[in-house]
């Protein structure tokens, strides 16, 4: 598929670009004849990921970019957002992961939501880079200290 689509990785992001959209059509892995890099790999390359799911009550994917470091806007609907909510952020603002309400809010209004998030780490990125090392440590702090088990004690109740 990655042929089919003519995904390449020089042209993905040229320039001067902070932003690229990667629709990437299978598992990514060293052996999947594309991009060629493990998960962890993947997501230490970008300073704000993002997880729009609207059906996954189990996307972890937040917590997997935590764990490289990488702060992370998810969808209400993911099975780690509650879990989140009971933390109290390290930083001043919104916090290393922040949650957009995908399921109460009109689909512009989520849409709005984030793309404010993703601006938030985006300028944090640019203008200041001591709280984006904190924003940064504070997903990894997260990811690290959060289990399975602790996980779905939040979800379950």
């Amino acid at each position: 598929m990655i042929e089919e689509k003519g995904l390449d990785f020089s042209k993905m992001v040229r320039g001067k670009g902070s932003v690229a959209a990667v629709l990437y059509p299978q598992i990514l892995s060293i052996s999947d004849g594309g991009l060629g890099m493990e998960v962890g790999d993947f997501m230490a390359g970008y300073c704000a990921s993002i997880f729009p799911s609207r059906y996954d009550p189990f996307l972890l994917t937040g917590l997997e970019a935590g764990k490289e470091g990488t702060p992370s806007v998810v969808s209400r609907v993911c099975g780690f957002s509650d879990a989140i909510k009971a933390i109290e952020p390290l930083v001043e603002g919104l916090g290393g992961i922040i949650i957009v309400d995908n399921i109460d809010l009109s689909y512009y209004e989520t849409v709005l939501d984030y793309a404010l998030a993703l601006s938030y780490f985006t300028q944090n990125f640019i203008d200041d880079r001591e709280k984006y090392k904190l924003l940064c440590m504070e997903t990894f702090l997260l990811a690290k200290n959060m289990n399975l088990q602790s996980l779905l004690n939040s979800i379950m109740s």
